[in-house]
């Protein structure tokens, strides 16, 4: 990105904003490839344009790069690092292989321990995929023993059988990759059980100790708050996206030309996240929901899923499902008691860590043998 570019989108983010608060998250690809001195540019525009916002940076690394001199900077500038981690050293690596096919796990653990050690902000990242999606368990205590106290899981779902039949279409895969992406997509079935078992220790041990996005999301949902993940709100389109040459986007999984809203230099976000194009794509997730999905109990908890993951045709309709529908309905039916509970303590300002001492005295159980196959 050019130093045109970047001052550009800075000053406009903050011309824009509706709010004090401003949000830069910096991704790539390898963002930290693109070098320190980069990031040193980041710091020196947002300080020359924030005025009286406040300035929240948080970046996305596969944690191979992270050195004393990158944890200092992260340090002084206050930035959230998030680190890809997908479990334990074999679950990790059978799919995170370095550029020379070296395994990761090693770099990336000593990266967080570099992160730790400059009490540097970080959380993890774990994709959730054909492999290790079959042991939860091993997963959650690589997590816990890197130190991480911030968790999210995102399934991986095969993007090329995307046939988003609502003019947003994800971008496909060359033929001859489609069968090697098959290898590593998660099935539907396993995440739900994968989270329904990791679910199950975090609301006996972890509640107010670590913070899993993904059941706190369906906390937020469940009490009619706003998703704090974009795949479960009721619209798309939250997290614009600017790419090197400042083209702006409504969403990083549908960045090809139809959907380009225009570009930072010429327009401003406000213009753009207000037009007709960008408006049209926030509400296409909504219009294009199958009977299915209208008539589900859990449709105001997951609102249909990502677009990109629908694409399973379903007793005719013309809308297409989502793929992750029966798994993640598996998941809602086990968690809701528990979620019920917790949302209670909230309503009457008690905290819902009261959870597990429920649990500890039976006041709420639930046989997890049944909803794991």
């Amino acid at each position: 990105m050019s130093d045109t570019v970047l001052e550009t989108l800075i000053s406009k983010a903050f011309l824009s904003s509706p709010s004090m608060d401003v949000v830069f998250v910096w991704h790539g690809g390898e963002p930290l490839l693109a070098g320190i001195d980069f990031f040193r540019k980041i710091v020196t525009f947002q300080k020359k344009y924030q005025g009286q916002h406040r300035v929240f940076n948080s970046i996305q690394t596969n944690g191979l790069l992270i050195n004393v001199t990158w944890c200092e900077f992260f340090k002084v500038n206050d930035f959230l690092v998030g680190v890809s981690l997908d479990g334990p050293e074999r679950l990790n690596d059978e799919y995170r292989k370095r550029k020379d096919g070296f395994a990761s796990f090693k770099t990336i653990l000593k990266g967080i321990k570099l992160l730790t050690n400059y009490k540097v902000n970080f959380n993890t990242l774990t994709t959730v995929n054909k492999t290790n999606s079959h042991f939860p368990d091993k997963v959650f205590d690589a997590l816990i023993d890197a130190g991480s106290t911030n968790i999210q899981f995102i399934p991986i779902v095969q993007p090329g059988m995307n046939q988003i039949n609502h003019n947003l279409p994800a971008v496909n895969p060359k033929k001859n990759e489609r069968t090697e992406q098959f290898l590593w997509a998660v099935d539907a079935d396993a995440y739900g059980n994968f989270l329904i078992r990791i679910f199950n220790r975090w609301v006996h041990h972890y509640v107010g100790k670590l913070f899993v996005s993904n059941f706190e999301s369906l906390l937020a949902n469940y009490l009619g708050y706003i998703s704090i993940i974009c795949t479960e709100s009721s619209r798309c389109g939250t997290g614009i996206v600017v790419e090197c040459n400042g083209d702006v986007f409504s969403c990083d999984h549908y960045v090809i030309p139809v959907n380009k809203l225009g570009n930072i230099l010429d327009y401003s976000f406000h213009d753009m996240v207000n037009s007709q194009e960008h408006q049209r794509f926030s509400n296409k997730k909504a219009e294009m929901l199958t009977g299915d999905c209208l008539s589900c109990e859990y449709l105001k908890l997951c609102f249909g899923g990502c677009p990109k993951d629908r694409f399973v045709s379903l007793n005719g309709s013309e809308n297409l499902q989502n793929y992750l529908c029966l798994g993640l309905k598996r998941f809602y039916s086990y968690a809701i008691p528990y979620i019920r509970f917790m949302a209670n303590e909230l309503e009457n300002h008690r905290s819902p860590a009261n959870i597990m001492l429920a649990i500890k005295n039976g006041f709420i159980t639930s046989k997890i043998d049944a909803y794991l196959t």
